[in-house]
């Protein structure tokens, strides 16, 4: 029977600072995450369900890349990361986080067996959110691609949620060309 044995370690760190002007709170929030997982053959196992799973802020702070059991990957990385928010009574009227990944190691598993990733740094990711009022959110991610140069993925969205229960969204997104995928333009909209 196949079977697969890896440690991992992992530190995760974080200094929240928060300082009052009038009514409005400023935080800084500053993180950094540390992943070790050793290179272990994982070839001969077969795949199952695990996929890639998209790489979002979210996958900044994981401990595996591949989503499912089948795969977990290797690395030795450091994550940083930086939030600041300015909040009034409880709505974040603006929120800014910029975080990227430094390898320091080759990443060699895959989904298909040994698949290495010599790449030092992560797409660069930067989220930008505002509630400019009780009804109108705006929210826009966007993902630099430090190998191809350019903007790998971005998002533009605007949501308007009256008391009344009046809906309106809308959207535009963007996504490079990859291996496997082609470029990629969507407007979204509704109401």
């Amino acid at each position: 029977s196949l079977s697969k044995t890896l440690p991992l370690i992992s530190l995760d760190s974080g200094l929240y600072f928060e300082r009052e002007f009038g009514k409005l709170r400023h935080t800084i929030e500053p993180r950094l995450y540390y992943l070790y997982v050793p290179y272990v053959n994982q070839t001969a196992l077969p795949n199952f369900d695990t996929g890639v799973a998209d790489f979002n802020t979210g996958m900044l702070f994981r401990d595996n890349s591949f989503n499912g059991l089948d795969k977990t990957q290797n690395t030795n990385q450091i994550t940083t990361a930086l939030t600041t928010r300015v909040i009034d009574e409880g709505r974040e009227l603006l929120n800014l986080t910029v975080g990227e990944i430094f390898y320091f190691d080759e990443r060699k598993v895959g989904l298909l067996g040994h698949e290495s990733q010599s790449e030092l740094l992560s797409n660069l990711i930067i989220e930008f959110s505002s509630e400019m009022s009780r009804e109108l959110k705006f929210s826009s991610s966007l993902h630099w691609s430090h190998k191809a140069s350019a903007i790998d993925r971005g998002s533009v969205d605007l949501r308007y949620h009256a008391k009344n229960n009046l809906l309106f969204n809308a959207g535009y997104r963007y996504r490079l060309e990859r291996a496997g995928q082609v470029a990629q333009e969507q407007i979204t909209a509704s109401a």
